[in-house]
């Protein structure tokens, strides 16, 4: 639900952050002028909405189909899917000293867009809605995913999930909080902002390929030598 085109929705959201005097950050389909898009919305009491992000690594077969043309004649169901409208900025929700970072579920495997988040954050909020896979190890698997991501880039990662786990990670990737899969349930906690980047976020993809490229020439030099020594 779009709570920018529905006023039940945005009285509600009104109601939640006034009454708490707490900002707000959830997710949502947005109507945009050329279709809908998958956003992060943070909503502060009293002034409402602040700021929105947009997704930018959209989900194959989930926002948009690929090769739709083909797609169309290999199955009817490809219609059914309506293709998003990705986003094109990185952006932070502010909340005093914290500097949110939204990554929208499949954003999660996106290693440069990851990078990019942690230079403007020092906290980041993995936000899903892991609903069509039901019960399956999906969850869990994204939640697994969080953890590596979290030593990756040294932040705290809070994952937030409407239907699947939700939990806090720490920065060494351990759950320090977590809800059951498929069940209503609130948790809360204190966490830590870190700010500074990590040799991933500096070096980016050349970093991998030098711890590649670094073991591969010593095993090459040792085994020049053995066979020398042969």
């Amino acid at each position: 639900m779009d709570p920018f085109t529905n006023q039940d929705v945005k009285s509600a959201l009104d109601e939640l952050a006034n009454r708490s005097n707490t900002p707000i950050i959830f997710g949502a389909v947005r109507t945009v002028p050329t279709g809908y898009a998958n956003v992060s919305v943070l909503w502060n009491p009293t002034t409402g909405p602040a700021t929105i992000y947009t997704k930018i690594h959209l989900t194959p077969f989930g926002e948009y189909i690929p090769m739709r043309s083909i797609a169309n004649k290999i199955s009817p169901l490809a219609n059914d899917v309506v293709d998003f409208i990705p986003g094109t900025q990185n952006i932070s929700h502010h909340v005093g000293l914290a500097s949110i970072g939204p990554v929208i579920c499949y954003e999660l495997l996106d290693d440069s867009l990851l990078r990019k988040v942690a230079q403007n954050s020092n906290i980041f909020a993995v936000q899903t809605n892991s609903a069509t896979f039901g019960k399956s190890a999906q969850s869990k698997q994204e939640l697994a995913i969080s953890r590596i991501r979290a030593i990756e880039h040294h932040r705290n990662i809070i994952s937030i999930s409407t239907s699947g786990v939700s939990a806090f990670i720490d920065i060494n990737g351990a759950i320090t909080q977590e809800t059951k899969l498929d069940s209503a349930a609130s948790i809360q906690k204190s966490v830590e902002l870190s700010n500074g980047l990590t040799f991933s976020d500096k070096m980016g993809s050349r970093g991998e390929w030098i711890l590649i490229f670094i073991p591969t020439l010593a095993w090459f030099i040792v085994s020049r030598v053995r066979l020398k020594r042969s």
